[in-house]
């Protein structure tokens, strides 16, 4: 139950859209003794899912995918996630560990593990973070927010950023 949960928290309204069409369209044709019709309406219903969550999951990260890393004269580099994430992967794991990095992103939803989610593959781990000004509970879906923390690998191939230094609501691109 909690998988399902977490599959229908993980999509947006249009894949929503999509699943509870198709399901209805398959258990209408069931009813009618369309059997054959049902799994041409299932198979199209996942189809769309999936092609429509790659194209959000890349708009996003074009979008807000820009990590503002902190360098130790006080200088701020932007770099693209997509060549943070590539590099990473392919080894330099040393290159990124524990450097602190800025996002800018809008807020969708903490997961079940108590991880923020950008929506665009970066999870932001907010153990051990206080939320003085109680801000967290505040947000709404779509709200733009501004994250400085440290990059903490999490396997070879994965990281995300934890110790949580500042969250705060932001107007506009920094």
């Amino acid at each position: 139950m909690q998988q399902l949960k977490r599959f229908w928290n993980n999509q947006d309204l249009t894949n929503q859209v999509i699943l509870v069409t198709g399901v209805a369209m398959a258990i209408a044709c069931l009813v009618m003794g369309r059997g054959l019709y049902s799994v041409v309406f299932i198979a199209l219903m996942f189809a769309f899912m999936v092609a429509h969550s790659g194209q959000r999951t890349k708009r996003l990260r074009r979008l807000y995918g820009g990590m503002y890393f902190h360098m130790p004269d006080g200088e701020v580099v932007p770099m693209d996630f997509e060549r943070v994430a590539a590099e990473y992967v392919k080894g330099q794991q040393r290159k990124y560990a524990d450097r602190a990095v800025s996002l800018w992103f809008p807020y969708w939803r903490i997961n079940e593990n108590g991880m923020l989610d950008t929506a665009f593959g970066l999870e932001v781990d907010l153990t051990g973070y206080e939320d003085a000004d109680g801000l967290l509970p505040r947000l709404k879906k779509g709200d733009f927010i501004y994250v400085t923390g440290r990059v903490q690998a999490k396997r070879r191939d994965y990281f995300c950023i934890d110790r949580v230094e500042e969250i705060r609501r932001q107007e506009t691109r920094p």
